[in-house]
């Protein structure tokens, strides 16, 4: 046999030996690593996943693995049931420890909740379920805000704001709902003026919504 062949050959055999080599080391290192290490069991994710993947979705794509207690991260979740009736908050990595933090019930509309646009400020306002579009007002939602007053003994209705972030809704059992807006200040200005010495209602908009006449209406010349 031609001694390059050999050499080739046994250069060969020599890189599968060291790569082995390797291999039994570092498995030998992790192995070092757990003894006596507190081994605690937590769920890892598998897949990658999207945002508002619900519970079940989940669990088929995580799996069960022991680490070191140290190596743990915190709301590191060990048993699916505290997921369940829960979506993803934000997209899911493979690798990555599966975290309570990451579930709400209403999934990313709960974390849009905290994304209140730079410049802006929040402010509530207190409305009967009709002023509040029914169930059609939620998290997440863009609104109109329509202001009635009275002056001078005559009412107006006007359109004092638009395309307006629904940051938060809380249902009332007397069928009133707080609505949350996140609003500049000119907009919190005149819906607390409004809200106080007059009358609110909101309507759903969306990115096709015409958003021309909001000029005042004067109620006394509707019917004339």
């Amino acid at each position: 046999m031609n001694s390059r062949v050999i050499a080739a050959i046994a250069a060969a055999v020599l890189a599968i030996v060291g790569i082995g080599a390797v291999v039994a080391y570092a498995a030998s290192a992790k192995n070092r690593a757990f003894e006596g290490a507190e081994l605690v069991k937590v769920y890892r994710v598998v897949n990658d996943l999207s945002a508002n993947a619900d519970s079940a979705t989940v669990g088929d794509n995580v799996e069960l693995v022991s680490l070191p207690n140290a190596s743990v991260a915190k709301g590191a979740v060990s048993d699916l049931k505290t997921i369940e009736g829960l979506k993803t908050t934000v997209p899911l990595v493979q690798g990555e420890q599966l975290l309570d933090s990451r579930f709400a019930k209403e999934g990313a509309k709960a974390a849009a909740k905290a994304n209140v646009p730079d410049g802006l400020q929040e402010m509530s306002v207190s409305l009967d379920a009709a002023a509040g579009v029914g169930e059609r007002i939620d998290e997440g939602v863009r609104v109109g805000v329509i202001a009635t007053v009275e002056q001078d003994k005559d009412k107006r209705s006007r359109m004092i704001a638009q395309n307006v972030l629904v940051t938060n809704v809380k249902s009332n059992e007397d069928n009133t709902m707080v609505v949350t807006l996140a609003v500049n200040t000119s907009q919190a200005t005149e819906v607390a003026a409004a809200a106080q010495f007059g009358q609110v209602r909101l309507t759903v908009q969306n990115d096709k919504t015409n958003r021309d006449g909001a000029s005042a209406v004067d109620v006394g010349t509707l019917v004339k």
